[in-house]
């Protein structure tokens, strides 16, 4: 795969076909509950879930996201985000599917993150998978006077 120019576009071709595949994801919204970690193995499984709200006139369709974040990317989401907060997740979609107990066949859709962004007042952090020379974890302002009551989780509609 090439990287391509500031104007080329990206494309992904397959082996032994001639068709272009791209997968990629870039979701903004707050997270739906608290990221856990799952050790598998040699590495760590960051879990957590997302919505995203869509406003059209006065529907509002909202989507609700699965995701996991592996190693590195899940550890800093881990550390800095919690239920109901923004970020950006950048990754790829994939399908899981499995038997329920009842012999039914199940399948849900879920995202694998590679990058992410925080948008709450975290100007240009951004946590890549691996890690990269001169990447500095970002602090977190505990005892900072803020400007607004503190959320509870009574407050988030998550």
């Amino acid at each position: 795969m090439r990287v391509p120019g500031r104007h080329q576009r990206w494309a992904v071709r397959r082996k032994g076909g001639d068709g272009v595949s791209w997968n990629q994801v870039i979701v903004l919204g707050n997270l739906t509950r608290d990221i856990e970690a799952r050790d598998v193995g040699e590495h760590i499984v960051y879990k957590g879930g997302i919505a995203t709200n869509l406003k059209m006139g006065e529907r509002e369709e909202v989507m609700f996201l699965d995701f996991d974040a592996w190693n590195r990317t899940g550890e800093v989401m881990a550390s800095h985000l919690a239920k109901g907060d923004e970020c950006i997740l950048i990754g790829r979609l994939r399908t899981d599917q499995w038997e329920s107990d009842d012999g039914q066949k199940r399948s849900a859709i879920k995202m694998t993150v590679d990058r992410m962004q925080f948008t709450n007042g975290r100007k240009g952090v951004l946590a890549k998978q691996d890690d990269e020379p001169g990447f500095k974890k970002p602090k977190r302002k505990k005892d900072a006077p803020s400007d607004h009551a503190p959320l509870t989780d009574d407050d988030v509609p998550f």
